[in-house]
């Protein structure tokens, strides 16, 4: 991922909105969605350079395949979450944001369960109190 291009799309961006503001309002939400999607295009770059190593480390490792794809999943959510939240903020919505928040944390816990029973069932096992 290269934050220099996203850097530079984002400046780029606001200049182009600045003026549209002026001259062109109309302009102002379309320009939004392209800037917004030309960003995400470059971040995903990077999120694949990261799946890509977390399924290298993965063999051989404690982690199962189940565990990594919950750690995938949460990501997504995170993810999403964010970007949603962004939406909401930016458009005056700060309740709604905090529900699109609240909504992630708890899809994140959801997830978390399995790993957190995993976690307890280890420590039981090297405490000696049984499996």
């Amino acid at each position: 991922m290269d934050v220099t291009k996203v850097a530079a799309i984002a400046v780029m961006g606001v200049v182009a909105l600045l003026i549209f503001k002026q001259y062109k309002p109309e302009w102002g939400i379309p320009t939004r969605l392209v800037l917004g999607l030309a960003m995400g295009v470059v971040m995903l770059s990077g999120v694949g350079a990261i799946v890509s190593f977390a399924l290298e480390i993965s063999e051989g490792q404690a982690l199962t395949g189940d565990m990594w794809q919950i750690l995938l999943k949460a990501l997504g959510v995170a993810f999403v979450t964010e970007i949603a939240m962004g939406i909401c903020r930016d458009s005056g919505e700060g309740g709604l944001a905090m529900w699109v928040e609240m909504t992630g944390k708890t899809a994140l816990l959801l997830l978390a369960l399995p790993l957190i029973k995993e976690v307890l069932s280890t420590a039981k096992t090297l405490l000696g109190m049984g499996g």
